[in-house]
């Protein structure tokens, strides 16, 4: 069973690898085009899908600092204010920690998206002499 494997391992890894070499060659089949194609729009749609999360959440990490900032600025004035006050800089830590995790996800995206598409022009675009 494990012999099966690594031969179909080897052999996928083959297929990829002579990929392109043949696209290198000027090759590349349409099919293989209309593959890149998708996968570029793929990484397209969810990198938007990303920004306008990340969008969202910068305005809730920004609303969430300003309430922090203003539950701050009355801490002083009991036990209650200072308890909101905390409890307002937790809120605004944890959106400041998803927001950056959000953003770090957007920018590997869109490293995927240029990858993609530096690939499928490699691949499919024609050199205009």
């Amino acid at each position: 069973m494990t012999f099966k494997l690594l031969i179909s391992g080897l052999l996928s890894v083959g297929i990829l690898t002579s990929l392109p070499v043949s696209s290198a060659q000027g090759q590349s089949s349409p099919a293989e085009c209309r593959a890149l194609a998708a996968s570029v729009e793929v990484h397209r749609e969810e990198a938007v899908a990303l920004r306008v999360q990340r969008d969202g959440l910068a305005e809730k990490t920004e609303l969430s600092g300003e309430t922090w900032e203003n539950a701050e600025a009355e801490r002083n004035f009991g036990s209650a204010q200072a308890a909101a006050a905390d409890a307002a800089k937790a809120d605004y830590e944890t959106l400041k920690t998803a927001f950056h995790s959000l953003q770090a996800a957007l920018g590997a995206k869109v490293e995927q998206l240029n990858g993609a598409v530096g690939r499928y022009n490699q691949v499919c675009s024609r050199r205009r002499g």
